[in-house]
């Protein structure tokens, strides 16, 4: 990763601190990956224990199993 790349990184960090979701890019393409890397790596550090995943704009709806007959399906219908 040369600096520049590590900057836009470090930018998806700083915003997901500041409670941007992966879905809040600024950038697009390889850019964009870059930052929702950075914006997923501070999630994952920081877990949902205080609800940064909710304030990242996460539906709760979307991230959770259902409870019903059959297997979970990750897929949405479309």
């Amino acid at each position: 990763m040369n600096a520049r790349d590590y900057r836009i990184y470090c930018s998806g960090r700083e915003a997901a601190a500041r409670g941007a979701g992966l879905s809040d890019s600024p950038h697009g393409g390889s850019d964009g990956d870059l930052w929702r890397d950075g914006v997923r790596s501070w999630l994952d550090e920081h877990g949902d224990e205080t609800g940064e995943l909710y304030a990242a704009g996460l539906d709760p709806e979307k991230t959770t199993l259902k409870d019903g007959p059959g297997l979970a399906n990750a897929m949405r219908p479309l």
